[in-house]
């Protein structure tokens, strides 16, 4: 039997994020408060900044290999988390992982001669995803593979 397991955290200043910025296309002082107010009156840029806000990444892992006669049975998980302080900017962090993932598998390197088999399967928590082309609630979802 193999355990391994780790924990981790990070604490960061000055961490790179994404701001939203909105350039009236008029040239008209007038009209620049309308074009504002009105997203097909403007250019929208996604820009990487610094942000003020102190944010912290903590997680953990673990996983259990058992081998007996051949066959292995593997199983993992693994948990992420970011958190930002409480003067939080205001800015998108793509931070972009699922808060949980688990992983199981059995497999035997010979069934018979030359021949092995597995089964594995995996599962991630739904998540917020955050990037410059398109933002949304990932889905939760597994699979289950065979080889």
């Amino acid at each position: 039997m193999f355990v391994d397991a780790d924990l981790y955290f990070n604490n960061y200043r000055s961490f790179i994020a994404q701001a939203n910025m909105n350039v009236p296309k008029t040239q008209n002082t007038d009209s620049i408060p309308f074009a504002l107010n009105n997203k097909a009156q403007q250019n929208q840029y996604r820009m990487w900044t610094n942000s003020q806000t102190k944010v912290y990444n903590y997680g953990a892992s673990l996983g259990v290999t058992y081998t007996m006669r051949g066959y292995r049975l593997h199983a993992n998980t693994s948990y992420a988390k970011l958190r930002k302080s409480a003067n939080e900017d205001g800015l998108e962090d793509g931070f972009n992982t699922p808060e949980w993932t688990v992983n199981a598998m059995i497999s035997k390197e010979e069934i018979i001669k030359h021949i092995g088999a597995g089964v594995s399967w995996k599962w991630q928590s739904s998540f917020l995803w955050q990037s410059f082309l398109v933002n949304g609630q990932t889905p939760s979802y597994n699979t289950l593979d065979a080889r």
